[in-house]
């Protein structure tokens, strides 16, 4: 337990020092200000989105996203591919898959899902 636990904690400075310094942040908080998920935007790149596991299917990912569209509009995702429970969200919230890598951005052996929201029409809107 305390080997893993001493693994995640090398790993944090580089998530914090290298991997999230050029993102835009946001952090989802509970009632009591308690930290329970964030995203990363690049862009009109979502390059991370995280709710804890106890929050998860809470509404939490789909509030993030919903801001994230607001301040970018239409969003492109990279999903592993490995990671089902990430595709079947980003499908459901209306991202259409347009490509596929079979490496992830670090050249390691991780296929990537490329995914796209396509520009969405109001009811208002006469070209609909």
């Amino acid at each position: 337990m305390f080997g893993r636990f001493a693994r995640q904690c090398r790993l944090l400075p580089i998530v914090r020092d290298a991997a999230l310094r050029h993102l835009e942040l946001w952090v989802l908080c509970d009632d009591d200000q308690r930290a329970v998920g964030f995203m990363g935007l690049h862009g009109s790149c979502l390059e991370a989105l995280f709710i804890h596991p106890a929050h998860i299917r809470r509404g939490g990912g789909s509030l993030l996203l919903e801001y994230a569209r607001q301040l970018k509009g239409p969003l492109m995702v990279d999903v592993n591919e490995q990671n089902p429970d990430a595709i079947k969200f980003y499908l459901a919230a209306g991202f259409t898959i347009v490509g596929r890598s079979p490496l992830d951005s670090g050249g390691r052996p991780f296929p990537l899902l490329h995914l796209r929201e396509m520009v969405r029409k109001s009811a208002s809107d006469p070209a609909k």
